[in-house]
């Protein structure tokens, strides 16, 4: 045999498939065209392929011979290219999905070009169904078989294909049996949830039955932060627009949030004064300074808000309970009153958990309390507290929200400090920290009231004119030139978008190449300047798993989230591009 053939069986090598004699309807070949001399009257004649309608080609067919040879070619060439199996199906994979992202860039063209306002779908379920038909029909011509869920496993799904086309005529040799060829369909699948927004890790297993000897089984396993389910995409950051128990409602019941933040509380509440802890947003960019502090309310009562949404009915929405403290016995205290709430919600049962714990780190609007996360030995006790939790309890994930950071060795510093938390626990390598949520605002900036909206201005926003016969303020009040109460606030929007970027960038590099296993896995949200559905697309790209607003959120409302999932085909691609 062949042996640029040795993966095609003997039958396959006579079938009537490969034979263009056989089959003179799907595999032959076009009659020469008389010589024409003017070439602009041939090229009429015959357009080429790329000035084709992509609409006119939906119904065109490839002969499954062709179809068929090209794949074992395919596999032929990678074959030589790889030191094993293990090699060769992750070969397959990302060709696959570079297919997968090309057929879903297609598809949503298609959608755009007969829809005024096309929608991402933002339900798993739906998605998963549309990969079964849709997608299924346009590389292969048939649906797939059936679609199941995993009863051991609630993170995991199924796509069956009975008689999958492209390996029909592939025979493995029984040293290779736990080859699937099918790793470039899982490849498709993968591409086409990461472009929709629900990153998984996708596989291909062989999974024969007498009736079906060829049948395959495309293994979806949804990706988790340490425990929690994220899907949509999308949520909130913790901010001033998820103060109070409405507004937290909101976010919950909104179908576009995967996962709600509270906003930051302390033990005992913050003592916040409207007229001095107020934002400001640009007239000249979707972009807000805020002076805000910490939430008004205390952690106890986020708890009672939290316990009743989760109460309700089919609730499985996780909401992440941002906190914070400037000492450990005081942490220590909050982490205890979340745990106690988990255990009376029995959240450590099954694969899945709804609450989870962020430490904020780095509000720059608390006057004489720099953010820790940029003082190494202020950090590392709070984290200490952390880790003492997760130790007792791994099923508690546990994130932390950083300050933007400017230089390399900040982000280094955060990370030895992390890494200094990882244990070895039997086989496995462990850290307390699940998540990153990168940035906070960046403090220290203005804008004058002319830059802003006057709708945000704070009412009457006045300066003292330092005239006191003391040298101390007088009574007498000016307009003041600037847009917060107090000229320094909190940098967000827009205007912190490349920051953002780039620290999240920053991070995903420095954690995919760390030699701490327990780090690699540590995921990403991605924060600021989220305002638009190519803003979601760009965090995809720079490595968020995960990407939250708060900005948009304050202006828009909780319709925010649904203007962030309106998608086109472009944002769609660009962001599948990431795991290419």
């Amino acid at each position: 045999m062949n042996p640029r053939m040795s993966v095609l069986s003997n039958t396959s090598l006579s079938s009537d498939h490969f034979s263009p004699a056989s089959s003179t309807t799907r595999f032959s070949f076009p009659t020469a065209a008389p010589i024409n001399t003017n070439l602009a009257t041939a090229a009429k004649q015959r357009p080429n392929i790329y000035e084709r309608n992509l609409n006119k080609t939906r119904t065109a067919e490839v002969s499954l011979s062709s179809y068929a040879f090209l794949f074992s070619e395919i596999v032929q060439y990678t074959q030589k290219r790889v030191t094993g199996i293990g090699d060769l199906e992750r070969r397959l994979n990302v060709l696959g999905y570079r297919i997968g992202t090309r057929v879903l860039e297609l598809m949503i063209w298609r959608v755009d070009a007969q829809s005024k306002g096309p929608k991402r779908e933002i339900r798993f379920l739906p998605a998963l169904m549309s990969i079964h038909t849709q997608v299924w029909r346009a590389v292969f011509a048939k649906p797939a078989d059936a679609i199941e869920k995993s009863v051991e496993h609630e993170d995991e799904y199924m796509i069956i294909d009975n008689d999958p086309s492209i390996t029909r005529y592939i025979s493995v040799p029984r040293d290779m049996s736990q080859l699937s060829c099918s790793s470039l369909t899982a490849g498709i699948v993968e591409a086409v949830l990461d472009g929709l927004g629900f990153p998984a890790r996708v596989t291909a297993h062989s999974t024969p039955t007498d009736a079906y000897p060829s049948r395959t089984t495309i293994l979806i396993k949804l990706d988790k932060i340490n425990r929690l389910h994220i899907t949509p995409i999308l949520m909130n950051s913790s901010c001033a627009w998820a103060s109070d128990e409405k507004q937290l409602c909101e976010l919950y019941e909104s179908e576009f949030t995967g996962a709600v933040t509270t906003r930051t509380a302390t033990l005992d509440g913050f003592p916040e004064d409207s007229t001095v802890h107020t934002v400001a947003f640009s007239a000249e960019s979707t972009s807000s300074v805020n002076s805000y502090g910490y939430s008004p309310h205390p952690l106890s009562r986020y708890l009672s808000w939290a316990e009743t949404l989760l109460q309700t009915k089919d609730a499985s929405k996780p909401i992440i309970i941002s906190i914070t403290a400037s000492n450990p016995p005081d942490l220590m205290k909050m982490v205890e009153s979340i745990q106690k709430l988990r255990q009376k919600l029995r959240d450590s049962d099954g694969e899945a958990s709804r609450i989870a714990i962020e430490l904020n780190t780095s509000c720059p609007n608390i006057q004489h309390a720099p953010p820790p996360a940029y003082k190494p030995d202020m950090l590392s006790p709070l984290l200490a507290i952390l880790a003492m939790a997760f130790w007792s309890d791994r099923t508690l994930t546990i994130g932390l929200k950083l300050p933007p950071y400017t230089y390399s060795t900040q982000f280094l510093d955060v990370l030895e400090v992390v890494a200094g938390l990882s244990r070895d626990i039997g086989n496995e390598r462990y850290n307390p920290i699940a998540f990153f949520t990168c940035t906070n605002t960046l403090g220290s900036s203005m804008l004058f009231a002319e830059q802003a909206l006057a709708s945000s201005l704070a009412s009457g926003a006045t300066q003292t004119d330092g005239s006191g016969e003391d040298g101390s303020a007088s009574s007498s009040l000016v307009q003041s030139p600037f847009a917060l109460p107090i000229p320094l606030g909190g940098l967000a929007g827009e205007a912190l978008h490349a920051l953002a970027l780039g620290n999240v960038f920053s991070f995903a590099q420095l954690l995919s190449k760390s030699e701490d296993v327990s780090l690699q896995r540590i995921a990403l949200v991605g924060v600021g300047g989220v305002t638009t559905p190519a803003a979601v697309s760009r965090m995809r790209l720079a490595g968020a798993g995960v990407v939250a607003c708060a900005t948009l959120l304050g202006l828009e409302g909780v319709r925010a989230f649904e203007t962030l999932s309106v998608q086109t085909s472009e944002g769609t691609t660009r962001s599948a591009t990431l795991y290419a």
